[in-house]
């Protein structure tokens, strides 16, 4: 095995005399001497990139990243020639220093995407800065770094601290760990979770061969700091054949929690007599009427906003929510409950006396115009609600953690605009043909309509019974509709 780093050689090789990238090289050739000690199953490999994180970081800011990046982002380290697969691996940073240390994250990624976070959100603020500290991120070593308070050379477990920066849970400093995107890369999101693992658990048995890469990110305002170079050791068994690296996966729900939908099949197949009369057409045109006062009343509930109170426990799945946000998976499970949907209040019909209707032919035309269109227009509306939806249907904030879909959260969300509201299509006009002044007529203008109101009570029986990512268009769900839990 190699000779491990003790505080007593971490404070041999920590650099004197001379700052920037000649004094960390002086550092890591130390360092490698004493690799050369170990077995022929170990290797150290040194990085003298010095990684700055600039105080001003206005410019970052503006562009809207979620962290400033380091001066070198990420440094990265070769490594080839080594058989066998991994059995343990260590990390040396020889020299750090941050004004702010609790603002500094930084994340080790292998070669086939194996992550380990060694430093995020510890070692205490201002009062406690950290000065030229050496080092050594072992899962062997006895403590993890410290949160609250500050932090010296020494070897320490990997460590991401829910504790922020002496801040109370749930505060600004708790948030999740966002690393921009390097120029031309991709931005590292957590495996198989919400938070990157504090551990290097997921490099142990797989191939050391390949590019490693070291993430240096500052995660707040105005305090810089540097990481002068970084030493990494693997260790490995020869005669163990490496495993392909697969990504830990949470398990996300399928499951929805919506209120029973209620039935809108009529309470009466039996068909009543028609006649050919002025009751008869005012008695249509009522029925006309209440389907035009449910269909306003529908479309005005749409217009207000869905509101978190309308979406099913569990809503939305990954594929309803906009491509620029980036989702994940997590352990923390809310638990989902049944939505409390507004009402679909439906103003009374009011029947003015006094108008006369008479049996003409004209008037057939005119009940069956209205019949067609009331029926086109709840049809428009069944298809709206039936998946045409979208993110700008749903109020500012609606979507909280426990309408997404258990185990499914949201990892990082850029600033971004609401789409359109979705509207309905109600398609070509219809040629209503030749209207004939009979009971067949007067029957059929009847069912047309009562098929409209058919389709606008199912409706209605959905939006009471909560929404889901079914009702919406795939990837309209955006940053307006997240509630400030998920602005990430």
């Amino acid at each position: 095995m190699t000779r491990r780093f003790t505080d007593a050689a971490l404070a041999r090789t920590r650099p004197r005399g001379r700052r920037g990238r000649a004094a960390a090289v002086a550092v890591l050739a130390a360092a490698g001497t004493l690799a050369a000690a170990g077995t022929a199953g170990a290797a150290t490999f040194p990085s003298g990139d010095v990684m700055a994180v600039p105080a001003d970081q206005g410019p970052f800011l503006e562009q809207g990243l979620p962290n400033v990046p380091a001066s070198i982002y990420p440094s990265t380290i070769p490594v080839a020639g080594q058989p066998g697969a991994i059995t343990e691996v260590r990390v040396t940073l020889p020299k750090v220093s941050h004004a702010w240390a609790s603002d500094l994250d930084i994340l080790l990624v292998g070669p086939e995407g194996q992550q380990a976070m060694l430093t995020s959100d510890v070692c205490g603020d201002r009062t406690s800065p950290l000065t030229a500290a050496n080092l050594l991120f072992s899962d062997g070593a006895g403590q993890p770094l410290p949160a609250l308070t500050g932090c010296v050379s020494g070897a320490y477990k990997p460590t991401n601290s829910t504790a922020g920066r002496g801040e109370p849970p749930g505060s600004d400093s708790n948030r999740q760990d966002n690393f921009p995107a390097p120029p031309g890369g991709v931005a590292p999101v957590p495996n198989g979770g919400a938070e990157f693992e504090a551990s290097f658990a997921q490099f142990v048995g797989t191939n050391p061969n390949g590019t490693w890469s070291l993430y240096v990110s500052d995660d707040s305002v105005n305090d810089g700091g540097a990481v002068e170079g970084w030493i990494l050791d693997v260790e490995v068994n020869p005669g163990q054949a490496p495993l392909a690296f697969t990504a830990p996966q949470a398990t996300v729900s399928d499951t929805t929690v919506c209120r029973p939908l209620a039935s809108t099949k009529p309470s009466s197949s039996k068909k009543g007599k028609v006649t050919l009369s002025s009751g008869q057409f005012r008695i249509n045109q009522r029925i006309f009427a209440a389907g035009v006062l449910r269909a306003n009343a529908i479309d005005a509930w749409l217009k207000a906003g869905i509101q978190s109170r309308d979406l099913c426990g569990g809503a939305f799945a990954a594929a309803d929510l906009n491509s620029s946000l980036v989702t994940g998976t997590t352990g923390a499970k809310p638990a989902l409950t049944p939505p409390n949907p507004r009402s679909v209040d439906v103003p009374k019909l009011k029947v003015k006396k006094g108008v006369k209707f008479s049996a003409t032919r004209a008037q057939l035309l005119i009940n069956r115009r209205i019949a067609v269109a009331l029926k086109k227009r709840a049809l428009a509306l069944e298809a709206r609600v039936d998946g045409r939806l979208t993110g700008g249907d749903l109020a500012d904030e609606a979507v909280a953690p426990d309408k997404l879909r258990s185990g499914l959260t949201v990892l990082r969300a850029p600033v971004g605009a609401k789409p359109k509201p979705s509207t309905d299509v109600t398609g070509k006009p219809v040629k209503l043909g030749t209207v004939r002044r009979n009971v067949a007529t007067v029957r059929s203008s009847q069912q047309i309509a009562a098929d409209g109101i058919r389709a606008l009570n199912r409706v209605r029986a959905r939006l009471q019974a909560g929404l889901s990512g079914a009702n919406f268009a795939d990837g309209t769900v955006s940053y307006p509709n997240l509630a400030q839990a998920l602005r990430r």
